[in-house]
């Protein structure tokens, strides 16, 4: 039987997502997002936030956290639309996609063969590719698929 060995608090509001990897093999993180506009990266050996991100006025769906080249990306989706990119290390936010979706990001998942193609998925039921080596949001967009029904997962 496992035990708890932290309770992690960091978010003002209700978590709505979680995204899981390693900063280096032996360091697991877990970045959560938040409705409070939030997204925190764990270390989650130690209990403790490595990491606080914010968007003013966002309320956030999904999360997700990738390497583009040898920049770490968090990319987060909110229930406006919208995606946010920052670079990790410099915590600055690096591009922002307002026009993708029209309700909530609820999925997002890299493309299993190509590193640089981001899939995201929204209640408005479109399920949208982007290439993730284009800053410009019109530039990324690859494809966009109507699947006519609420995409929450991928």
């Amino acid at each position: 039987r496992q035990s708890i060995q932290h309770i992690l608090k960091g978010h003002r509001d209700r978590v709505t997502g979680l995204s899981w990897w390693h900063s280096d093999p032996m360091t697991p993180l877990l970045t959560s997002c938040s409705y409070d506009g939030s997204v925190v990266t764990w270390d989650v050996m130690s209990g403790k936030a490595v990491s606080q991100l914010m968007a003013q006025g966002a309320q956030f769906e999904s999360v997700l956290v990738t390497r583009l080249g040898s920049v770490v990306m968090v990319i987060a989706g909110d229930k406006e639309g919208r995606l946010y990119f920052w670079d990790f290390t410099s915590q600055r936010r690096r591009r922002f996609y307002g026009d993708c979706h029209s309700e909530e990001v609820m999925a997002l998942k890299m493309h299993p063969h190509d590193p640089t193609q981001l899939f995201s998925g929204s209640f408005d039921g479109l399920a949208t590719l982007f290439d993730l080596t284009q800053d410009e949001e019109d530039d990324a967009i690859i494809e966009s698929f109507n699947w006519e029904q609420s995409i929450r997962k991928m």
